[in-house]
């Protein structure tokens, strides 16, 4: 799937079904997606969320990758080749201080989680 350069980059707070569907749909119409979750995220339901990308390094949802992310550099490596959404779950600064630099960047944030 192709992303269009000055596409934003879309940052989705949380790997549950929420997020999962959010992230899903958004990168089906060619958005670059970062999901992001708490290290050891808490889910109820694996197998039907990209939640399992954050324990066994890789999950598909309808069709679609997603695949642990374990640093920035890895996150922009996956963005660059939008075959699959990175999952953050790493501590949030870093990622953060990110996507609060500027809309140089082209970073929306969108909520999955209650707890932002």
């Amino acid at each position: 799937m192709h992303r269009p350069e000055d596409a934003p980059i879309i940052l989705v707070r949380g790997v549950g079904d929420i997020g999962s569907a959010v992230a899903h749909r958004l990168f089906r119409e060619g958005y670059g997606v970062v999901i992001h979750d708490d290290p050891k995220p808490t889910m109820t339901r694996r197998g039907m969320a990209f939640a399992d990308a954050a324990f066994d390094g890789h999950a598909v949802l309808d069709g679609v990758r997603a695949v642990r992310a374990d640093d920035l550099e890895r996150v922009k490596q996956v963005l660059a080749r939008h075959d699959s959404i990175p999952v953050s779950v790493r501590p949030w600064g870093p990622l953060h201080g990110r996507c609060r630099a500027g809309p140089s960047f082209g970073w929306v944030g969108v909520s999955g989680i209650s707890s932002v």
